[in-house]
């Protein structure tokens, strides 16, 4: 992970809990890219922000993947904005619906979601597919719910 030094350091108001996160943390956060000094003595200060993707990750995702650490106990997650910022810079390059795609287009997208383990929703949890046939029933024959190019 990228990391941009802060000049000066950056004071970080810790309440109690999550500075004994902190504590606890502290190999977790700086392998996450944020650089702290003056851990577990009062003051402490942030040296260095890890930079995921062109974003950077401030005291604010420091202190929310500290309240993290604090609820669950568990040091080795990702913090929660890394998630975030994974997820949104899949779903902005992603094909969107109404996108037009000719067959062989259709056919690698196919190819490769049967690749995935969820392959019916975006890294959000929205659904990334759409209905394209209604199936028939006893009174009515099938119906193509998307049109044509060439209608």
């Amino acid at each position: 992970v990228a990391r941009r030094r802060l000049r000066p350091p950056r004071a970080v108001a810790l309440p109690s809990h999550e500075g004994a996160a902190l504590s606890q943390a502290a190999p977790s956060a700086r392998a996450w890219g944020w650089e702290l000094e003056g851990v577990g003595v009062g003051d402490t200060h942030l040296r260095a922000v890890p930079v995921l993707l062109g974003v950077e990750l401030g005291d604010g995702a420091l202190l929310e993947y500290l309240r993290l650490i604090a609820e669950t106990g568990c040091p080795a997650q990702p913090p929660p904005q890394v998630h975030r910022i994974l997820a949104s810079k899949a779903c902005r390059r992603a094909i969107m619906f109404g996108d037009m795609l000719d067959a062989t287009q259709c056919q690698a997208l196919l190819t490769k979601l049967a690749g995935c383990a969820m392959p019916f929703f975006c890294a959000h949890g929205r659904p990334s597919i759409a209905p394209m046939l209604q199936l028939p029933t006893a009174d009515s024959p099938p119906r193509m719910l998307v049109r044509d190019r060439n209608d």
